[in-house]
């Protein structure tokens, strides 16, 4: 039986715990702007998005797994919704027109009604996500509530979930949310 070939576009924390779990069973090609990790039998292309249509395309799967994670304050709306709308757009084009079918991590905050309490970040997510249900492509949708990685800052004042769980392993406190 012939291996699923998948697509992992982006890395980081989250592509790479996915690859490390895959990367053995599958034929995996990682498509990124640079290196984060590199496993022996995945193919690895650097890089942008904007030429994905360069690719040859005969992946079963394409995960979407780059954008603008945790853009703040100071980072321009115009370079969150370039990332995470346009480079998105892209990639549903080529996944439609290739019948791949797409993963997309959104945040769970881009669920919210209002978009008037919605950051740069989760209005960009609720934007892809309607473009990709407004598609043709087969796709998948994982709404993530809390992510963490190399990124943690239990430090920071307004912390995640998951980073007040390692504070109060690290204090041996109790969890309090």
């Amino acid at each position: 039986m012939k291996a699923k070939k998948i697509l992992v576009i982006g890395n980081g924390f989250i592509s790479d715990n996915f690859i490390f779990q895959l990367h053995t069973q599958f034929d995996i090609t990682v498509y990124a702007r640079s290196v984060y990790t590199e496993y022996n039998n995945v193919r690895y292309i650097y890089d942008s998005v904007e030429n994905i249509n360069n690719l040859d395309n005969n992946f079963d799967y394409i995960y979407i797994l780059f954008g603008h994670s945790r853009p703040d304050n100071i980072t321009p709306l115009c370079d969150v919704i370039y990332t995470n709308v346009y480079l998105v757009s892209k990639i549903i084009d080529f996944a439609n027109k290739n019948q791949s079918k797409i993963f997309y991590p959104a945040t769970s905050l881009c669920l919210s009604e209002s978009t008037r309490t919605l950051t740069n970040y989760s209005y960009s997510h609720s934007i892809a996500v309607d473009i990709i249900k407004r598609t043709a492509v087969n796709y998948s949708i994982c709404y993530i509530h809390n992510v963490y990685g190399n990124l943690t800052n239990v430090y920071k004042k307004n912390k995640m979930v998951v980073d007040k769980f390692i504070e109060c392993y690290h204090n041996n406190d109790t969890v309090l949310l």
